[in-house]
């Protein structure tokens, strides 16, 4: 069944009302309690309707007095009469780099232009404050609808992402979402791009096959995590509880601090002190391999020879073997959802896109 935004009910039926006619330049239109009352929805989701038709300069909004219809500015109308809503999407992101993020921009800033909308960025925030926001004042600034890569967060909610999709406000979750909300999504199925990441090493005659990771601060990573347990349940091997590093802090925004990425190294050297019977790590992306490769070598382990690295988004085709995201289709399919979320009332979808194993040097066969 086609959903409507009910702020975009609300809007539409007042909008149309002005067009034709029904209501006169001057008029007072219904209170937002009035509105609230009648269609049965939070005061916040009105005011959202009304000031799109003010940013519109269709109605004009007097504190204390009400909302009034606006005489029309012929200047601000399409060729049919009906004045154009601004076309601005905002896309939201904590950080991006060569290694991953910025074929995404690149992905959503070309289809954006390709199909005559304009993007708003928001990124290199650390904060689920920050994203907040962030997200607020785009939203405040005109955008219809928000491409979201939400932050990583072990301590916190992504309470802009929360409180807006309570609102109904357009918004498409990209590389993690958030477990309990219906909204559209698209990433890459990254319990396959593990799995096989981690049979790839099996094949190469490694038994022993460490994970590392900060925990399950996103859906990202809990899917990777569970893509390397599935190639261990596929395998002859067996994984112990020991081989699982969950810890890594300094790879969260929050906690990206020389002293933390200090504590994380020392923690993978007493690792492999503790587990010398593994010969190769899965690493839940390229900031935790860099770690795993600084304390390695402080360890005086050599990789490949000693020590096999694989991660998620190593940057170009470098010495590392890495999964290779889809970024830039990933960007892509994420404007057209929300397009299609803004204009066509599209039931929630979720699109997963596959990755590509890229073998570097960072691996080899086991040789002890």
């Amino acid at each position: 069944m086609n959903r409507t935004y009910k702020y975009l009910q609300i809007y539409n039926e007042l909008k149309d009302g002005i067009l034709s006619g029904k209501y006169s330049q001057g008029d007072c239109l219904a209170t937002e309690s009035e509105l609230q009352a009648q269609y049965g929805i939070s005061r916040i989701t009105v005011k959202k309707a009304m000031e799109m038709l003010a940013e519109e300069g269709l109605v004009e909004r007097f504190p204390g007095k009400g909302t009034f219809v606006a005489g029309q500015d012929p200047a601000a109308e399409s060729n049919d009469g009906e004045r154009e809503p601004r076309k601005i999407i905002g896309v939201v992101m904590s950080g991006f780099s060569d290694y991953f993020g910025s074929e995404f921009l690149r992905g959503v800033s070309e289809e954006t232009n390709r199909q005559g909308w304009t993007v708003m960025a928001g990124l290199d925030f650390t904060t689920t404050e920050d994203e907040r926001e962030i997200i607020q004042r785009q939203i405040e600034n005109g955008a219809r609808g928000i491409v979201a890569m939400m932050i990583h967060s072990p301590t916190g909610v992504n309470t802009g992402i929360v409180l807006n999709a309570m609102m109904d406000f357009p918004i498409v979750l990209a590389d993690r979402y958030l477990e309990g909300l219906s909204l559209p999504y698209v990433g890459t199925d990254n319990a396959d791009a593990a799995y096989k990441a981690t049979m790839y090493l099996f094949e190469l005659g490694h038994k022993h096959i460490g994970l590392v990771s900060s925990g399950p601060t996103t859906t990202a990573i809990t899917e990777r995590e569970s893509g390397y347990m599935r190639a261990y349940a596929m395998s002859r091997c067996t994984v112990r509880p020991e081989y699982l590093v969950t810890n890594i802090r300094s790879i969260i925004p929050e906690e990206s601090k020389p002293e933390i990425y200090r504590i994380d190294v020392e923690r993978m050297k007493r690792y492999f002190v503790e587990n010398p019977d593994v010969t190769a790590l899965l690493c839940i992306d390229y900031s935790s391999m860099k770690i795993c490769e600084a304390a390695a070598q402080e360890a005086g382990l050599r990789v490949p020879e000693d020590l096999s690295l694989v991660c998620f988004d190593a940057p170009g085709d470098g010495p590392y073997t890495h999964i290779r995201q889809p970024e830039k289709e990933m960007g892509i399919q994420a404007v057209r959802m929300l397009l299609d979320v803004i204009n066509g009332n599209r039931e929630p979808k979720r699109v997963l896109l596959p990755a590509e194993l890229r073998v570097g040097r960072s691996t080899g066969k086991p040789r002890r």
